[in-house]
């Protein structure tokens, strides 16, 4: 498992530089996300925290949640969405980062994840990311924490230029 360190470097600085925080909510990179900002030089000044739940089921923390299921419960983009708006709060930090999605592949379901990027508690990137469903579960899992990292970067720099 190797990290992309000039991405992970980048994102350090310009969070650094520009005295910003994040914090994470994830199921399906399995805390990946969270090792990456700990792995960063200033981790204790940029990186807040975060929640890592198990892929057991569809079962979402009552946190990420709030709004009660309908008849085809809740997409998962909605829940990426209340992920990241509902860590950077619980951590009080500027940008949030919400993953959620599947590693299983059912027949011919793709493996995919729903992620969701808030800036200063608005939504600035909510998409899917899908993979085939042969892809081996640590490939995915490394494949989609620096694909997310990789939008944070496009997101960092987008800001900057808007300063």
């Amino acid at each position: 498992m190797e990290l992309n360190h000039r991405l992970l470097n980048f994102i350090n600085d310009t969070l650094t530089t520009e005295h910003e925080t994040v914090s994470v909510a994830e199921n399906i990179t399995s805390g990946l996300l969270q090792f990456s900002f700990a792995q960063m030089q200033n981790a204790k000044d940029i990186f807040k925290g975060g929640f890592t739940y198990t892929q057991n089921s569809d079962h979402v923390p009552e946190l990420f949640n709030p709004e009660p299921e309908q008849h085809d419960g809740p997409s998962s983009h909605s829940i990426a969405e209340r992920m990241a708006l509902s860590i950077s709060k619980i951590f009080r930090s500027d940008w949030g980062i919400g993953v959620h999605g599947n590693l299983i592949s059912d027949g011919l379901k793709t493996i995919h994840a729903n992620y969701c990027l808030a800036y200063r508690n608005e939504i600035v990137l909510s998409k899917t990311l899908e993979l085939h469903p042969k892809t081996s579960s640590m490939s995915a899992q490394m494949y989609f924490t620096e694909f997310i990292l990789g939008c944070l970067n496009c997101e960092l720099k987008k800001l900057l230029i808007l300063k």
